[in-house]
């Protein structure tokens, strides 16, 4: 069998998946939708595979003809990808030794042990595009001797940040290194260079055989207030009365519920007013990870969603996720305080 018999067996996979497309499989099916192209176009460049791969002695097709075409297309998705390790930040591709930067890997979710090709760019040899072409099997001794903790709180304490805690679903707990507290120090020069300050969340990697050689590798948004210039009052399309002057929040009792907001760039009185009410204000602007969304919308009570701030992807995602934990979700078209309460005030149960 030749590449093109491939690829008419890859489409008519294709046009099966698109035929079974709801609402409850959307994501799903487009993730298999685009693997499928992945191997389209590693399937591109091959011209003609040997036909005694897939013909018996007589000419005939093999019984085991759809397992010698997987198999075919693994060989040749391996061809051009190179086993991930990880650096504390960032990583290279083991055997040609490009870098793949820390945005990279978060963004596309690579592992250690993860196949990736790297795509030089047409017009600077020195930047690749990064694809998965194999996702690492099974477990893989740890190289790089790489240790993450993750969402550790920054302190100052006598001109210095460090970080002796993280927060683990919504908890403090102490970091630890060989059962024992540990203390990170963050020096002056990686404080400048990360742009860090007191009260960021951020991510940390260490050696595993030294603990002192560790790198603050990332640095998460959060809806903390940090002294910066205020957005011009044009940017909120909906003028409202400050919360100080209504009167609107004060008929609803949250008694500690949970209110996720996903919105980007918004102004402290959404926080304020959910406090104001007794519940508990959480805010997510769309840029956080995967697992951290999911486990966002499971631990609230209301999801709220600004649907014309906030890209399309991220909505879906963390609908899908309110959904998964049966929790309640809804859209509101605009930034003004008073559609949120409303919103509150209509789905969440006193």
């Amino acid at each position: 069998m030749d590449v093109n018999k491939i690829q008419e067996q890859i489409k008519d996979n294709m046009a099966e998946l698109i035929k079974t497309i709801n609402s409850d499989n959307l994501i799903e099916n487009k993730e298999q939708l685009l693997k499928h192209f992945d191997l389209l176009e590693n399937l591109h460049s091959i011209k003609v595979l040997r036909n005694n791969n897939f013909e018996d002695s007589e000419g005939g097709k093999t019984n085991n003809d759809n397992v010698t075409i997987k198999k075919e297309i693994e060989q040749i998705e391996e061809q051009k990808g190179y086993p991930l390790i990880r650096s504390l930040k960032g990583g290279r591709l083991d055997g040609i030794g490009i870098y793949v930067p820390e945005s990279i890997i978060r963004k596309k979710s690579f592992e250690e042990g993860d196949l990736i090709h790297a795509e030089p760019s047409a017009t600077d040899k020195t930047k690749f595009y990064y694809k998965l072409i194999k996702k690492r099997q099974g477990s893989i001794t740890n190289e790089s001797k790489r240790i993450q903790v993750s969402y550790c709180i920054l302190k100052e304490e006598n001109s210095y940040l460090l970080a002796t805690e993280y927060l683990l679903n919504g908890e403090r707990k102490l970091i630890k290194y060989d059962d024992a507290p540990h203390t990170f120090l963050i020096s002056k020069e990686m404080s400048e260079k990360e742009g860090l300050e007191s009260g960021d969340l951020v991510d940390i990697a260490y050696n595993s055989e030294n603990v002192n050689e560790f790198q603050v590798v990332w640095k998460h948004q959060t809806n903390i207030q940090k002294h910066s210039n205020p957005l011009p009052s044009s940017y909120y399309k909906e003028k409202t009365q400050g919360i100080s002057e209504s009167s609107e929040y004060k008929s609803v009792s949250l008694k500690g519920k949970k209110i996720l907001l996903l919105a980007k760039h918004i102004s402290r009185e959404f926080s304020q007013v959910v406090e104001r009410m007794g519940g508990e204000f959480i805010h997510a602007n769309g840029n956080e990870q995967t697992k951290r969304i999911e486990s966002m919308v499971k631990n609230c009570d209301l999801l709220i969603t600004m649907t014309p701030y906030i890209d399309h992807s991220s909505a879906e995602k963390a609908r899908d996720f309110a959904k998964t934990y049966g929790k309640k979700f809804v859209f509101m078209e605009s930034r003004g305080i008073s559609n949120f309460i409303d919103k509150i005030k209509v789905n969440i149960n006193h």
